[in-house]
């Protein structure tokens, strides 16, 4: 279950965090440090996903956004004024047609 976490931070488990930038307000950061899902060798041994509302973006995932979105709103913590829009195809190549 999930619960406030220092700060900003939501914390998931105490492995898993999910975070946002203050410089990337449309992005969200999901860090799991968990030595059975992090590569062998890996600089401070964290798995560091991103995800991102902005549809121009090959991270665009509208359904896992929306999922943080609502977490976070849920805890009182930051987020994106709106939620992704989940009407437009994650595929690079047939989102021209959505955006403007």
């Amino acid at each position: 279950m999930a619960t406030s976490g220092k700060g900003d931070d939501v914390q998931q488990t105490s492995h898993t965090n999910v975070w946002l930038d203050d410089k990337q307000p449309s992005d969200f950061h999901l860090t799991i440090r968990d030595e059975d899902v992090v590569h062998p060798g890996q600089v401070g041994e964290v798995l560091h996903l991103l995800l991102t509302a902005n549809p121009r973006s090959a991270k665009f995932n509208p359904k896992s956004i929306n999922t943080f979105w609502e977490l976070r709103a849920t805890l009182d913590k930051p987020h994106p004024a709106s939620e992704a829009n989940e009407s437009i195809p994650r595929q690079l190549d047939r989102q021209r047609a959505h955006l403007t």
